[in-house]
């Protein structure tokens, strides 16, 4: 059988260990040494931060928290479809074996071309050494009596150890971030590119009870989610910066929440076009199952019993219990049938985990919230 990899196997590595061990050693790593630091939920007692405006201890600092939770979300999402990889593309093919392995391997080639891979590599890197830019100037600020700076916590005239660790950690997670968007994007697209094809092999006893498409509902969803947790990360973003932390962040947010509109349309787009075909190509069956549910099967069990009246103090004759008893046994695989055929499933999507998408959504921005409650609280009780 033809297969369609999710990523070069020297991807495993990658996506699989490196990406998440940084995710998660950082915040090992970082977490004691905050505290250390002395930098944890104050930066009262940090010399740089004397006379400052705006100072921002770890636990004040609640978008670089939820920025650092979000790759680890990401990965969770792509491990979740490196899992399930292997059953989705064989229901994948078994809708058309033809077209869709060039379709497949058309994005795949674009996905691993050695300038996007090099693209994503270079922008990882121009992000994490953008942060000695950005620090230098938070100093030119505080020497030039700026009202309107920022010293924070990974500031690295407080800790060089948490500056350079959080700058290596955020090559990793920037490079994570872009890579899976990216994934998410092309799989998006290829999906987009399969309910447009137009003879898919819909199978009628397939165990989805949806002709062999829940895959793809399986697949928006999972996609969608990608894009839905960004689009809540940028309206976190949006309340976090408050347009105060120039342009680029501005655009950078604005850009994150509109991400909003490919998570709707690839939730909804693929489902109506699957409910046409599913439509189309079932529909005379369900007419006919109706009319043997409704009229044909009442008719054949009545007969039987009109045939076999009880005797007085009996609900069925022992004529008529024998007959429908061999009646049903024969019957069995038809009744099989009709239930398939009424259980079908006209609109192949997960209602359950549809709804749960919206918590997908706004699921960084409580994240915020929290944090920013607690600080607070911690600052009252100061």
């Amino acid at each position: 059988m033809e297969t369609l990899p999710l990523h070069p196997s020297i991807f495993n590595l990658i996506i699989y260990v490196i990406c998440p061990a940084v995710a998660i050693l950082q915040w090992i790593i970082i977490a004691p040494l905050a505290r250390e630091k002395k930098v944890w939920d104050s930066l009262e007692g940090a010399e740089v931060a004397k006379g400052v405006k705006h100072k921002l201890p770890f636990l004040k600092d609640g978008f670089f928290i939820l920025w650092n939770i979000f790759p680890l979300f990401l990965l969770g999402i792509y491990i979740y479809m490196g899992v399930n990889w292997f059953n989705w593309q064989g229901d994948l093919l078994l809708l058309n074996d033809s077209l869709l392995p060039d379709i497949y391997y058309r994005i795949y080639a674009f996905r691993f071309n050695t300038f996007v891979v090099s693209a994503i590599v270079l922008f990882s890197l121009y992000s994490a050494l953008w942060q000695k830019t950005k620090q230098g100037k938070f100093i030119a600020n505080v020497k030039n009596n700026v009202d309107d700076t920022f010293v924070y916590w990974w500031d690295i005239r407080i800790s060089k150890p948490i500056f350079y660790i959080r700058m290596f950690a955020l090559f990793f997670n920037m490079f994570t971030v872009l890579y899976i968007l990216l994934t998410t994007a092309t799989l998006f697209y290829f999906i987009y590119k399969i309910v447009n094809i137009s003879h898919l092999n819909l199978t009628f006893f397939h165990p989805d009870n949806a002709g062999g498409l829940n895959v793809i509902g399986n697949l928006s969803i999972v996609l969608s989610s990608v894009f839905l947790f960004t689009s809540g990360l940028g309206l976190a973003a949006i309340f976090d910066h408050k347009s105060k932390q120039g342009l680029t962040h501005t655009f950078s947010d604005t850009a994150a929440l509109m991400f909003i509109v490919p998570a709707l349309f690839i939730l909804i787009y693929p489902a109506i076009i699957n409910k046409e075909r599913l439509i189309n190509e079932f529909s005379p069956l369900m007419v006919v199952a109706g009319k043997t549910v409704c009229y044909d099967i009442p008719a054949e069990y009545k007969g039987i019993l009109g045939k076999n009246p009880p005797q007085k103090d009996s609900i069925i004759s022992d004529d008529a219990s024998k007959e429908l008893g061999g009646w049903l046994k024969e019957n069995a695989p038809r009744f099989s049938i009709m239930r398939q055929i009424l259980q079908i499933n006209y609109f192949p999507i997960n209602w359950s985990m549809f709804i749960s998408l919206v918590t997908t959504w706004l699921a960084p921005l409580f994240i915020w919230i929290f944090f920013k409650v607690y600080a607070s609280r911690n600052e009252k009780k100061e």
